[in-house]
């Protein structure tokens, strides 16, 4: 360690070097222009400077060192041969003076008093080195880091955050946090901010509440981020000054989870696939048998009977195809107000097709239930997964029961150690009771783990309680499970209540409209031949006359003609490489007043390139001769 005497009387030098050798190399400068010359020549750790001196006295030397950031942070004892005044101590002191000895010198006191300047330096530089090496680490993640005030200010940004939003420090220093997000998750941000100062304890978005950040170009991305309080004094209670955030940029893990999903979803499709195809052949049967008895027994009495029965027979399996397309969709999630038993009843039948006959399955729905604000197709995958998993556990001997319930439920209470607080509240309850297999505590500790399956191999991949578990939490809410090995499962799920109300649409009372008396033309396009021929038949029963086209090509061929036509119905698929909606954009330009009415048998149909389609109407398959000709007479009203 080495000290600069600066003093421009030899006999002091001399005098602090003797005490002062023994433990420091001794650096001698005999006036301040040198000692500013010597102290860039070696490296010491702190600085005995005389105020009193000719030339350049010690306040000057002083506030050279301090405005040279290569000898700023040297600590520096002033010492004097005269009693100064306070307010001479003080100036020096703010000039930045670490000390001040007077004249004589005692030697333990300057012992002292050079040891404690020595051990400041020391401590500095080292606060220092880690700080750099802090710096250097922040600067270098792949994470956003983003310091800001209690106001919400940016006062410090890493390389990556221009690497992931393309600002620059120079575009965001001194600007809102809140101007790095979408403004519809904003509110998000507010919450999460507001909380970290209220409790002094990080806050997390992008788990139960999602947040998007908005790039310098306009794109957005999803995110997730934690907000954590800068402790500058921990002696304190009082609010930080400071706030850090931490930014990860999600798309990835969204699309791996996203995958994971589909992954899911196709493994639930595929066990329903025994059950439905197993109603489906009793359905084919009873249609198949009732028109053979028509064929063969054309002038019976029980004629109508046994049309009116394959009528109903067709429409069961009309329902169930749409339930089953409902439930495949892959669409991004929505949540919005519905009542859980709406959706439950909806996919019933779809959930007790694939429990088989050996489990009965019952519905006990409170009347009175309150609305919740989730995705209800979540909700379909949630009901789909459980009652797979109680069909899959129950015991080859055992006469199966399963319930679903709903209910209201209040609580005055918090669960504690939740990762999302089960607070107090008003929440809908749906609880699952089945009589199978059960789980064990091991199976219990581990059943909301990614690919945990107790199934055999290759008949499970174990996603199907991390999904509902993941579906849960994202809702903000709150799922519990009751097991006992060998006598079955409870599970319970709890949704916070929504205030507002699910819009049912009324059924629509099925009414068939008055035989057309304008006989007005419809151009009806369809590649299956047999549905060609009973649509035009149910249009040419209800007074309008039809052209056909078995293709979208030729369907362009009467387009482009002179023949009248007042609408034009068609499917939407269809080979050739025609669909129905482009069908549609060339109808257009051709006869830009045509009506036009689309049909499909797909859930989730193909859309138009552009927004020229958007808004025509669409008929599902298959469809009733009362809804085509409501459909049908609704453009000519």
């Amino acid at each position: 360690m080495s000290v600069l005497i600066v003093d421009d009387n030899p006999a002091n030098v001399m005098l602090l070097t003797h005490i002062l050798e023994d433990h420091y190399d001794i650096v001698p400068a005999s006036s301040g222009e040198e000692a500013l010359r010597e102290v860039k020549k070696h490296t010491v750790e702190t600085i005995i400077l005389d105020v009193q001196m000719p030339g350049m006295d010690g306040f000057t030397v002083l506030e050279e060192l301090k405005n040279d950031p290569r000898t700023a942070d040297i600590p520096t004892i002033m010492l004097t041969a005269q009693c100064l005044k306070t307010s001479e101590i003080v100036a020096g002191l703010q000039r930045g003076a670490f000390d001040y000895l007077t004249k004589p010198i005692d030697n333990e006191l300057i012992k002292l008093r050079v040891c404690g300047a020595v051990k400041h330096f020391i401590n500095l530089m080292e606060l220092k080195c880690n700080q750099q090496r802090t710096q250097a680490m922040i600067s270098a993640m792949n994470d956003c880091v983003i310091t800001f005030d209690k106001h919400g200010n940016i006062e410090s940004i890493n390389d990556a955050v221009e690497k992931t939003f393309g600002f620059t420090a120079e575009d965001l220093i001194g600007s809102s946090f809140l101007d790095l997000f979408d403004q519809e998750y904003q509110d998000n941000v507010i919450s999460h901010f507001d909380l970290c100062i209220q409790t002094g304890k990080n806050q997390t978005l992008g788990v139960h509440k999602q947040g998007y950040g908005i790039c310098k170009d306009g794109s957005q991305f999803p995110l997730y981020m934690t907000i954590s309080e800068i402790k500058t004094d921990i002696s304190t209670d009082q609010p930080g000054q400071s706030y850090i955030a931490c930014i990860t940029d999600v798309t990835e893990r969204v699309k791996q989870e996203n995958a994971l999903r589909r992954s899911q979803k196709m493994q639930s499709i595929g066990e329903l696939v025994g059950g439905i195809a197993h109603d489906f052949n009793n359905i084919l049967g009873i249609i198949m048998g009732n028109l053979e008895l028509v064929e063969c027994n054309p002038n019976s009495e029980k004629t109508e009977k046994w049309i009116k029965s394959s009528i109903n027979a067709a429409e069961r399996a009309a329902t169930l195809t749409r339930r089953m397309l409902q439930f495949s969709r892959q669409e991004p999630s929505t949540a919005s107000p519905i009542c859980v038993n709406n959706v439950i009843t909806d996919i019933s039948e779809l959930i007790q097709r694939s429990l088989t006959s050996k489990i009965d399955m019952q519905l006990e729905l409170a009347e009175d239930i309150w609305t919740i604000n989730i995705d209800p197709r979540d909700l379909e995958d949630m009901l789909v997964n459980l009652s797979l998993n109680v069909r899959d556990a129950m015991p080859e001997n055992r006469r199966g029961l399963y319930i679903i319930k709903t209910y209201n439920y209040s609580t005055n209470k918090s669960v504690a150690g939740q990762t999302n607080d089960f607070g107090s509240g008003n929440y809908v309850a749906i609880e699952f009771t089945d009589n199978a297999s059960g789980m064990d505590d091991t199976t219990l500790e581990h059943i909301f783990e990614p690919f945990y399956t107790t199934k055999d191999i290759g008949k499970g991949t174990g996603l199907g309680m991390s999904m509902v578990y993941g579906f849960v939490k994202r809702s903000s809410g709150h799922i519990e499970i009751e097991s006992t090995l060998g006598e079955g499962t409870k599970i319970l799920v709890y949704f916070p209540r929504c205030e507002q109300t699910q819009q049912r649409v009324p059924e629509r009372k099925r009414s068939l409209p008055k035989a057309s008396l304008h006989h007005e033309t419809i151009l009806v396009v369809d590649d299956q031949i047999d549905l060609l021929e009973i649509t035009c038949t149910h249009l040419s029963e209800l007074g309008y006359h039809t052209l056909t086209a078995e293709s979208g090509e030729q369907a362009l061929d009467i387009l482009n003609s002179a023949e009248k036509i007042d609408l034009l119905f068609s499917d939407v698929v269809m080979p050739g490489g025609i669909s129905g909606h482009e069908l549609y954009e060339h109808a257009q330009k051709i006869r830009p007043d045509l009506k036009v009415l689309l049909t499909t048998g797909f859930e989730f149909k193909a859309q138009p390139k552009n927004n020229l389609a958007n808004d025509i109407k669409v008929l599902s398959k298959p469809y009733r001769m009362d809804e085509l000709a409501n459909q049908v007479s609704h453009f000519f009203s």
